[in-house]
């Protein structure tokens, strides 16, 4: 009987200890939620606030590159000859390109070179130098447009600072502006009053002109229109980083002007000793077109200078 007492009393004394270790686990485990509720509601620090901000940002500027690139892939030839400034139709740009190519067989024609190697040669350069003229263009109306984007922007602080309604001040950049910002905005003005959000408005406008600095815009544009809250000061900040930015870009160009320089001087270097040695010997010069082993020797040469201005290219390029 005695040991059945014991027993019992052994059990109880377990049970005991059981349930205040028990009562600690269910008291820690809910400190632990209470701790873990308390700072999922606590406010984030600036500079945490800042991070997360930015690498939002980076995920979705990436994503409109993915997707602008996905476009680039399929854009009509109407909407490049429009992002170049070009007020050109489809078909003089294409007869344009068939002008270039046939001049180029021509020359070559004339120079005695042989028929299909001029046919090959006319078709590449009747492709090659229209679309590279046409990417010169673009890159110069971009580079023209950011270069007046901050200044578009304070324009568009002063006047909602002054009370002006947020469309009224993209219609008074179009009035007050000058050059590729103006005829942007122009465009921004239009779909607005076609029924189009700022936001959505903006958006197409960095689908046509592609650069970061259309890309902060947008996102701008968007967080504001989603978050609420003062448009002045996120676009006050936005132009001043812009215009930081156009200064670091006009830094870094004239830091790499002079191997820029030196790819043009030695581009250039081969086709002025060709030109000189055609002028003082035209018949010894002349068998570099007019015979098979010439030919050859032109050719293996374009390609060695091709690929030497090439990497000088992505030496200098920063």
């Amino acid at each position: 009987m005695s040991t059945l007492a014991g027993i019992l009393a052994a059990i109880a004394a377990m049970s005991a200890v059981a349930a205040l270790f028990y009562a600690d686990m269910l008291a820690g485990a809910d400190v632990d939620r209470r701790r873990r509720a308390i700072i999922a509601q606590a406010p984030i620090s600036g500079e945490e606030q800042r991070r997360i901000w930015l690498e939002q940002m980076e995920e979705r500027i990436a994503e409109m590159r993915k997707r602008e690139q996905d476009r680039n892939r399929r854009r009509p030839l109407k909407e490049v000859l429009e992002q170049a400034g070009l007020k050109w139709s489809e078909r003089r740009f294409i007869y344009t390109s068939i002008g270039c190519g046939v001049a180029v067989f021509a020359g070559l024609v004339v120079m005695s070179i042989n028929v299909a190697a001029a046919v090959l040669v006319g078709a590449v350069a009747g492709y090659l130098v229209p679309q590279k003229a046409l990417d010169t263009l673009r890159a110069r109306r971009v580079r023209e447009f950011v270069a007046d984007l901050p200044e578009a922007l304070n324009l568009m602080v002063r006047g909602v600072r002054a009370g002006l309604y947020i469309n009224d001040c993209v219609r008074l950049i179009v009035t007050e502006m000058r050059g590729p910002i103006r005829d942007e905005f122009q465009r921004v003005a239009d779909a607005q009053q076609l029924g189009a959000t700022l936001a959505e408005a903006i958006e197409q406008m960095s689908e046509r002109v592609q650069s970061d600095e259309t890309r902060f815009l947008s996102l701008a544009i968007s967080i504001q229109a989603v978050e609420g809250g003062g448009i002045a000061e996120p676009l006050e900040n936005l132009a001043n980083t812009m215009r930081e930015r156009v200064k670091l870009r006009d830094k870094i160009a004239a830091m790499t002007q002079e191997a820029k320089f030196s790819v043009r001087i030695l581009a250039l270097m081969p086709l002025g000793a060709l030109a000189l040695n055609y002028a003082m010997t035209p018949d010894r010069t002349a068998l570099l077109w007019t015979t098979t082993l010439g030919q050859v020797s032109m050719a293996a040469g374009a390609l060695w200078m091709g690929l030497g201005i090439l990497i000088m290219n992505r030496m200098q390029k920063i």
